[in-house]
């Protein structure tokens, strides 16, 4: 019996998701980061997310200063750009344009605003979440649909 096309897709679906699964059960480590925008002297800001699933730590590293882009002629990222860590930073020119109309997840003047509260008050190292599962789902909304490295 031959299977459809729309049941050969689930099929492989449904594989994906279970190679995804496994995958993340086995992981010990979290790694990604994103592409906040450029500053007004052409350099790109990143964030960057690791949690540690044994030690459930979770740090958030900025690659320059998250006020530089608040200056004039800086340009906050117009869509999401997200990458496992370990991968060469992709061509941001490039990544925009292919995706500037279904990858969503524009960085706005309260998004910078939100990660500055999450490190700069301590949020994620200090006892503010009752839980780990907090703190990441905090972080996480930061990163919204990122790739994740295991490790």
């Amino acid at each position: 019996m031959q299977l459809t096309n729309e049941e050969l897709r689930t099929k492989r679906k449904a594989a994906k998701k279970a190679d995804f699964l496994q995958n993340a059960e086995k992981s010990k480590k979290y790694y990604g980061r994103r592409y906040l925008g450029t500053t007004n002297n052409g350099k790109d800001i990143w964030i960057t997310m690791r949690f540690d699933r044994i030690d459930l730590q979770i740090s958030l590293e900025v690659n320059g200063d998250l006020d530089d882009l608040f200056e004039e002629g800086a340009a906050l990222a117009p869509v999401r750009v997200t990458q496992r860590l370990g991968n060469k930073k992709p061509n941001l020119q490039d990544f925009m344009q292919v995706h500037r109309k279904n990858a969503g997840g524009q960085v706005t003047p309260r998004t910078i605003e939100y990660i500055k509260k999450l490190i700069n008050d301590n949020f994620i190292g200090l006892s503010y979440f009752n839980t780990t599962r907090q703190k990441l789902v905090h972080v996480t909304i930061i990163f919204d649909n990122i790739s994740y490295r295991s490790r």
